[in-house]
């Protein structure tokens, strides 16, 4: 008889851990939080977008133990990203947590509400694919996130 030992210590981690959209936020997230944002990971080593309308791309790459590293490329600026996963479901960069969005279509449609702002208030109305990305708005000036 053979057995077979295993356990959740370790953790195998890789690109396609990471695959869809993670929010990022700042640790603690507070109201009006200018640094809330997502990502999207393609699960093969490509960053499809950043924070609205596709504008934004680059590549990563997650070792077993789950600490990944990528560039972000914004317009003709590159910029490193790293961090650790602390489970399939989150990871840590920085002082910033990233949080995958368990069920990104339940967004996907059109979204209309009122945005009040110092500058007064808007009607806006989002068009969200069924991956959770924007991909259209009217009432704000591009891009939108």
């Amino acid at each position: 008889m053979i057995f077979i030992a295993m356990t959740t210590a370790n953790a195998q981690y890789s690109n396609a851990t990471l695959s869809g959209p993670w929010l990022l936020y700042q640790n603690p997230l507070t109201p009006y939080n200018d640094s809330l944002t997502y990502i999207i990971f393609d699960g093969n080593g490509s960053i499809t977008d950043f924070g609205g309308f596709g504008t934004f791309s680059g590549s990563y790459s997650v070792n077993a133990s789950g600490a990944f590293s990528g560039i972000l490329n914004m317009g003709e600026g590159s910029f490193p990203l790293s961090g650790q996963l602390t489970s399939q479901n989150t990871a840590t960069m920085g002082d910033r947590i990233l949080s995958k969005v368990s069920n990104p279509g339940a967004l996907s449609g059109t979204i209309t509400g009122i945005l009040n702002s110092e500058c007064g208030s808007a009607t806006v109305t989002l068009t969200v694919d069924n991956q959770g990305k924007i991909i259209g708005a009217t009432g704000l000036a591009a891009p939108v996130s």
